[in-house]
């Protein structure tokens, strides 16, 4: 396995799209914080820099999509997935390989990202604010859902040979996780009481009441779990709530990428690669 990794990291040091997706996330963590600094000085107030750590949650799902499709998919169309096994690579290895490739890609993406934010934040906003644990368990969720993304891309591109159809279905697969979970996040943020207004005496009186579309505490479990198990449902989570219990958190995320792994080292090993 050390000569795919040390082959595979070679190669992206002339990989164009690497390149370019590491500009993007340098690029959105520059714009993040400009516009936060325009806005201070524009409105005044304080600014935190505590949460703007975590917001890579918001592009790295995208970024894992379009490098993972893309990056493994040239290995089918090219044939170097073939040469390997002509070579006498062990399939198990090669899907390992290339998850770790991918692994290591995203935690260096949110490595980066939050580097360029402490680099440029702290300076310009303070220093952080945020409990020292709470940071770092956020900062390990943040680390842990990268990876079950890149478990899910990997499975998604190594499962199936058309490049093409690889990458339409890993962006459908990170546009739906963003729809849902924007969705569900909307659910569980729904108050548990509305204003209804009511004729009395000749007047408008607001009266607060039970909001119908309020989940039932069963509801809110399930709505909460299948947020849980999405890695752009954690994202939103870190980003949205103040007091939830972000332990279980990566304990989710390692759920996914067993799963995904498994699924996807028993599907490969069997694949035609005809």
């Amino acid at each position: 396995m050390i000569k795919l990794l040390n082959a595979g990291f070679t190669r992206l040091k002339k990989d164009k799209l690497f390149w370019g997706l590491t500009v993007a996330v340098i690029g959105f963590a520059l714009i993040m914080l400009y516009n936060a600094y325009s806005d201070m000085l524009e409105y005044g107030g304080n600014v935190s820099v505590d949460g703007y750590f975590f917001n890579v949650g918001m592009l790295i799902g995208f970024a894992i999509a379009i490098f993972a499709s893309v990056y493994l998919g040239n290995e089918y169309s090219n044939g170097t997935l073939r040469n390997k096994i002509v070579m006498g690579h062990n399939r198990i290895k090669i899907y390992l390989s290339n998850l770790i490739i991918v692994s290591v890609i995203s935690v260096f993406w949110v490595l980066l990202f939050d580097f360029i934010t402490a680099c440029i934040g702290i300076p310009l906003f303070g220093n952080i604010q945020m409990d020292i644990g709470k940071f770092l368990l956020l900062f390990v969720v943040v680390l842990s859902f990268s990876i079950a993304f890149a478990s899910i891309f990997t499975f998604i591109a190594m499962v199936c040979s058309n490049k093409t159809a690889t990458s339409i279905i890993c962006l459908v697969t990170v546009f739906a996780m963003m729809f849902g979970s924007t969705m569900l996040f909307n659910i569980l943020s729904t108050p548990p009481t509305t204003v209804e207004y009511s004729m009395v005496d000749g007047q408008f009186v607001p009266q607060e009441v039970p909001n119908p579309r309020y989940p039932t505490d069963q509801e809110r479990k399930i709505y909460q779990t299948i947020l849980n198990i999405m890695p752009q449902g954690q994202a939103f989570s870190i980003v949205g709530y103040e007091d939830w219990d972000y332990k279980v958190l990566p304990f989710y995320s390692i759920g996914v990428i067993i799963i995904f792994t498994g699924v996807g080292l028993i599907i490969f090993k069997r694949k035609d690669l005809k």
